[in-house]
């Protein structure tokens, strides 16, 4: 009983990962193809945005 269970959380488990990349990939292509109208807040890397919403870093 344990090993089906097992197999089944490894399965979900997968099938979720492989559903959260495809939708990375997807927005990824997106982006690429059809840039956003505001492109000068998406043109720095994304690690400028946890920056500004934890203060506590800068000090």
């Amino acid at each position: 009983m344990q090993a089906g269970v097992r197999q089944r959380w490894v399965a979900a488990v997968a099938i979720f990962v492989l559903i959260i990349a495809l939708m990375m990939l997807v927005r990824y292509y997106r982006q690429q193809i059809a840039p956003p109208p505001l492109p000068s807040h998406d043109v720095g890397p994304p690690q400028f945005l946890p920056q500004g919403q934890q203060p506590s870093l800068t000090r």
